[in-house]
């Protein structure tokens, strides 16, 4: 499908001119040291500075956590009508970088839990992450294109 938009945007924050406040019709609000608050029906609430706490739309609330030095430690995605746990994410950190997360996936009545690893080369790119113990996928990044093959 090869049909062209054409989208309005707007800068009109004359204390902070590359700060977009309008995409398309849509308005953006930020607080006060930039963080976007809202847009469309989505909620945002930082803490911190920048560390994002909670997202919020019609359907989820996700909450974030953080630990001392500032790495993401949960992301808790709940379902708005009933409130009731989704998904839960753990991440694990190394050197200043995810190494490892936990997916728990509560939408089914026996919740499962997969854990995925992350391979880095020696210049700290991603090249192939890993789930529960078996590698799944491997990349091969050229120029500005992104190749996987399923390992299966």
């Amino acid at each position: 499908n090869n049909t062209e938009k054409n989208v309005v945007l707007s800068y009109d924050n004359t204390l902070w001119r590359d700060q977009l406040t309008c995409f398309d019709g849509d308005f953006i609000k930020y607080d006060e040291i930039g963080n976007p608050t809202s847009y469309k029906n989505i909620n945002y609430k930082w803490n911190n500075g920048r560390q994002l706490e909670m997202y919020e739309n019609e359907l989820y609330k996700i909450l974030y956590t953080y630990d001392d030095m500032g790495y993401r430690q949960t992301k808790t995605v709940y379902d708005k009508k009933t409130e009731n746990i989704m998904y839960e994410y753990n991440y694990y950190w190394g050197a200043g970088f995810v190494i490892a997360y936990t997916l728990t996936d509560y939408t089914d009545d026996n919740p499962t839990t997969d854990t995925i690893v992350y391979q880095y080369d020696d210049d700290m790119n991603i090249y192939s992450y890993i789930i529960n113990d078996k590698d799944v996928y491997r990349y091969i990044l050229k120029e500005a294109d992104l190749y996987y093959y399923n390992n299966d």
